[in-house]
């Protein structure tokens, strides 16, 4: 008869202890806007007709009087209107006229929406060094980009890159902040981590 004798190292394994009471309220309810040009809108008129059969915005409702819309250009930029009156849901009126590179069928519009995320939450007082990591959710739908700017369906997006002010701009570690006596952004961990991966920022 053959003795096998194993012998395990004392490893130490990280544990997780849930926290009570999470809820995460948002600064503003009103959501982000992507549309795109439907048939009719014409070129020089400041009349725009939304596309109602496809997209996540499919008629006017969230969009209000006095509202940027950015529309995409044919030449892959994007160029801000100030919206002036609803028509009805399937039309819009902007300030300017619209130039050609504009009123081209399927060009998008967005309208971002950008809202600050409390956090709050009861964490266990017998976790002793206690790290959190909060993951808001993103998209990882196929041609969504949660890291471009351009409101998604799937969920948040983190912003467009560096130098972009405003509605849209990137999330920094700065924007983060813990109200708690003697935390500090980078107290909560070794490193703020803002990313958007698999479905999470």
């Amino acid at each position: 008869m053959s003795l096998f004798l194993l012998i395990f190292p004392n490893v130490k394994t990280s544990q997780g202890t849930p926290s009570t009471n999470v809820k995460n309220t948002l600064s503003s309810s009103q959501l982000s806007y992507f549309a795109r040009i439907g048939t009719g809108t014409t070129a020089g008129d400041n009349l725009v007709k939304i596309n109602t059969a496809a997209n996540p915005s499919r008629t006017t409702n969230n969009l209000f009087e006095g509202d940027t819309v950015c529309i995409a250009d044919s030449g892959g930029g994007c160029d801000n209107f100030s919206v002036t009156d609803i028509g009805n849901t399937a039309y819009f009126q902007i300030s300017t006229p619209l130039p050609a590179v504009n009123a081209v069928v399927g060009s998008y519009i967005i309208a971002t929406r950008s809202a600050q995320h409390v956090v709050t939450f009861t964490p266990q007082s017998t976790v002793a060094g206690g790290k959190w990591q909060i993951l808001i959710k993103a998209t990882n739908k196929a041609g969504e980009n949660a890291l471009d700017g351009i409101p998604d369906q799937e969920g948040f997006d983190i912003g467009a890159g560096v130098g972009v002010t405003g509605p849209g701009a990137r999330l920094r570690d700065t924007d983060v902040s813990c109200p708690w006596s003697g935390m500090t952004v980078s107290g909560i961990g070794t490193t703020v981590g803002i990313v958007a991966a698999n479905g999470t920022t």
